[in-house]
């Protein structure tokens, strides 16, 4: 419960500024995009195939030809007491929660490495306060074949990202350090996961509130258009060649 109204919080903030919620309760989590959009030639696709290593939880690997199938790396701070914010059962019941909302675009992912992390091992703190962590949270984690995810703690709203009222971000397609980054409130939302993902695979923010690109996400911000699915799945044969498993 207090997750959810750490969360809501938040949510009334940016609704109240944009407008966008005239039902608020329904508000799962608010998201930001980092960077520019990438431009895709059309008609690009790639037959590099990365090598996948151990599957945690379910594998998206399809008979179908026509499956994408995307590798993450899934990461997960640990509080003081050594706990992870999400275990590894829960992010693999996220990524299945995820793939239920990708599977109308014929996509799917699988974590091959979970990690649960002490920040300050790598020189991070637990609550993430400013825009200049986001990349180096990224740096730390990024690899070369792996999408990536990570859970921090709550964010301190006292630095710089206290003033965006978001609590995930994700850099587009355009250039390195790659990854999402959410906060421990919407950590446990597949929606919000799902919707950074979708920035991950090159797609934009909507105005509707039915879309998962939806920039407040409601439990009802599920749909996603034909054209959306083809722009992701053209951008992880062209982006993310590396990520891709068959």
């Amino acid at each position: 419960m207090r997750n959810h109204l750490v969360t809501l919080g938040l949510a009334l903030v940016l609704a109240a500024c944009n407008g966008a919620s005239d039902d608020p309760h329904k508000v799962l989590g608010l998201d930001h995009l980092q960077g520019m959009p990438g431009l895709i030639p059309p008609g690009s696709s790639g037959n590099n195939r990365g090598v996948g290593g151990k599957v945690t939880g379910e594998s998206c690997v399809s008979s179908d030809p026509n499956h994408v199938c995307l590798a993450l790396k899934y990461v997960s701070y640990q509080t003081e007491s050594g706990q992870a914010i999400i275990s590894a059962d829960a992010a693999v019941e996220n990524v299945k929660q995820i793939n239920k909302l990708w599977a109308q675009c014929n996509l799917g992912f699988q974590i091959e490495t979970y990690v649960a992390a002490n920040p300050a091992a790598y020189g991070l703190n637990y609550s993430t306060a400013n825009y200049t962590e986001l990349d180096q949270i990224r740096n730390s984690f990024l690899d070369d074949h792996t999408l990536l995810v990570v859970t921090t703690g709550d964010w301190n709203r006292a630095g710089t990202l206290g003033s965006t009222g978001a609590n995930a971000w994700t850099s587009l397609p355009d250039g390195p350090p790659y990854g999402a980054v959410l906060e421990k409130p919407v950590g446990s939302f597949a929606n919000i996961i799902a919707h950074e993902l979708g920035h991950y695979l090159n797609l934009q923010h909507v105005s509707d509130n039915g879309d998962l690109m939806n920039p407040i996400i409601y439990e009802s911000s599920t749909h996603l258009g034909a054209n959306q699915c083809e722009e992701a799945r053209l951008a992880a044969t062209y982006w993310w060649q590396n990520m891709l498993r068959s």
